[in-house]
């Protein structure tokens, strides 16, 4: 509604409207050059920047949507904030200032879920499971029916070696959500920590089969067949992963890999793989 105001009041016609509406991304940067000064239209304009994979450019829309604080409401100052935080947490790595900026999203925005999952990852991310659980259970008294507040609280129980608290929540989470792909990841280790290794290697075949370019799957099924002792799966899923890193080594997949360790259900254990990968080529890859 605010866009078709905001678009209405420079006294379009309908023909005119068509054109602007052709894309996400020409409305937005129509919608900025008639009201440069709203932050709405630059946070927005930052939204389609970040869906697009353009985050650079996405950042600086939020950072000038920030600096104007011309906001029509809280929630929407609330959602800048909340965009500012994605950039610090999946772009530069910085759970610690993202979950300030969630923090500050939240006190302004205190009804959105999506700003409470967020500032409740960043403290798992941290280590700070206690704190973690006690927001998922005041949010899942709001929200009972999120999947992702049940995906982040099977990913607390596994990180706290909690099997089969795992296993619980993350189906919780897949019941709301058959597409979860994240409760997928954790039911899967699940499996794992409960000493179940068939059963994490067919969850984990799932989980390839929704997300084929997962580096964090593909090496733990690397990892799983090499402990069974299948070599045939072993060399499959390493191939897989060959093809993917493009002539990385496995050494320097597994250095991409440990930089998402904080918020992945699934942490490579590198001797492991790396024997695997002996066992299978007959020297250190």
């Amino acid at each position: 509604m605010a866009v078709v105001c905001i678009i209405a009041s420079f006294g379009y016609t309908t023909h005119a409207y068509n054109k602007v509406f052709q894309s996400e991304l020409s409305l937005w940067h129509h919608a900025v050059d008639r009201a440069p000064a709203l932050s709405l239209t630059h946070n927005n304009l930052g939204n389609v920047y970040w869906s697009m994979g353009l985050r650079e450019q996405a950042h600086a829309e939020f950072q000038l949507a920030d600096q104007l604080n011309r906001y029509f409401n809280f929630p929407h100052k609330g959602l800048v904030y909340h965009n500012l935080g994605l950039y610090l947490a999946y772009e530069q790595r910085n759970y610690t200032r993202a979950l300030d900026y969630f923090k500050k999203a939240k006190t302004y925005h205190h009804g959105n879920p999506k700003i409470w999952y967020q500032a409740a990852r960043m403290q798992a991310a941290l280590g700070d499971y206690a704190a973690t659980t006690d927001d998922l259970t005041q949010a899942l008294t709001y929200w009972p029916h999120n999947a992702d507040l049940h995906y982040l609280k099977a990913f607390v129980h596994l990180r706290m070696d909690r099997c089969a608290d795992a296993i619980d929540a993350s189906q919780a989470a897949l019941t709301i959500d058959s597409d979860h792909k994240d409760a997928l990841a954790v039911l899967a280790q699940g499996y794992y920590c409960q000493g179940n290794p068939a059963k994490a290697i067919d969850y984990w075949t799932y989980y390839i089969e929704k997300e084929p370019r997962s580096l964090h799957g593909l090496l733990a099924l690397v990892e799983l067949n090499g402990l069974n002792g299948d070599e045939g799966g072993v060399k499959r899923y390493l191939n897989r992963l060959y093809a993917l890193g493009k002539g990385r080594s496995l050494q320097q997949i597994l250095a991409l890999a440990k930089r998402e360790k904080a918020l992945s259900p699934y942490v490579p254990d590198e001797a492991r793989i790396n024997d695997a990968a002996v066992r299978l080529n007959g020297e250190r890859p």
